[in-house]
């Protein structure tokens, strides 16, 4: 949480050591903002009620200090991040620790991002972060979340493995009663995107249901 100290972060790096039979820890998770139609999302604009300027953590640069002091002790990060300004500073986060930590890469991602300029998505690869999306966010064609964007349009990340980096999907168009401004979202149907690999089908062998004496 926001105002985590040193040793609320060793405390951390600690409990990774924790495990059981059948679980262990491996990883801690922040929130970088919240959802844009609360209006606690961090846009780079605004919405249309004046919301959406500000980050989970009132000073965003204490969130950078503590992924990099939870990654200086090997621990992977995951980040909730929707607005694109919430997204932009976790990449930032990420670029600053530097390309040459050994085993740092793909070991944090960022979650939900429901809106990102089409700019930003190559830093995903370059930086190898991971990009996790709900598949209700990503797949449905109607909106779920009003996403405010550059020139008034946004495009939600596309889905599937690898494709913040590889793959674009066609987006209808449609309007958002919150910012007043027009947008897009991925429609159904559409996995997979593009250029991307489908999954291949596996067949199973249908078993009869055993029979009672």
């Amino acid at each position: 949480m926001p105002g985590v100290d040193a040793d609320g972060l060793d405390h951390l790096v600690a409990l990774q050591r924790r495990a059981g039979r059948h679980w262990r820890i491996g990883g801690v998770k922040f929130f970088m903002d919240g959802t844009v139609e609360g209006g606690t999302a961090w846009l780079e604009r605004p919405d249309c009620h004046g919301q959406g300027t500000d980050a989970f953590w009132p000073d965003p640069a204490a969130y950078t200090h503590a992924v990099h002091h939870l990654d200086r002790a090997g621990v992977r990060t995951a980040t909730h991040a929707i607005g694109d300004a919430a997204v932009r500073h976790v990449l930032d986060t990420v670029e600053l620790l530097g390309a040459d930590r050994p085993g740092a890469r793909h070991r944090h991602r960022i979650e939900h991002i429901e809106t990102v300029p089409d700019s930003q998505l190559p830093r995903f690869a370059r930086l190898g972060v991971a990009a996790s999306m709900q598949p209700t966010h990503t797949t449905t064609p109607a909106p779920t979340t009003p996403t405010p964007g550059p020139s008034g349009s946004v495009r939600n990340a596309p889905a599937g493995p690898g494709a913040a980096a590889t793959c674009g999907t066609p987006a209808p168009s449609w309007s958002s009663a919150r910012t007043g401004r027009s947008h897009t979202t991925t429609p159904a149907r559409s996995w997979p995107p593009p250029g991307c690999a489908a999954p291949r089908a596996t067949r199973t062998r249908s078993r009869s249901p055993p029979t009672r004496p």
